[in-house]
């Protein structure tokens, strides 16, 4: 994780290779803890990121996405997979030797 914050807005940059998946339950939601502030406490206010990744487990013509939710330090991965928009993206879609990059920005 890469991140500079300017005045309430973070912008981050995530490059995580996935070695294992350990012993995580492949119907948990793939998550990305640990980002550097907590999002601002606003409802109905999600932080958008973009997200590219490889060797994983998904079908052809979905695109990933994301955002750190508000009042958190967890960016939520989804993945647009439905006529109705995003759902959550699953461990069992994230493989071993998965790449995943992230960027994007939110506010504090």
């Amino acid at each position: 994780l890469r991140y500079t914050k300017i005045g309430k807005m973070v912008f981050y940059v995530i490059r995580l290779v996935i070695t294992s998946l350990g012993t995580l339950t492949t119907t948990q939601d793939a998550v990305i803890g640990g980002m550097p502030f907590t999002s601002r406490n606003q409802t109905n206010y999600q932080q958008v990121g973009v997200a590219r990744g490889s060797s994983l487990s998904i079908t052809a013509g979905q695109a990933l996405n994301g955002a750190v939710q508000v009042n958190d330090t967890i960016f939520y991965l989804g993945l647009w997979d439905a006529a109705g928009g995003s759902t959550s993206i699953l461990l069992s879609e994230v493989t071993a030797a998965g790449n995943l990059e992230v960027s994007g920005h939110y506010e504090v």
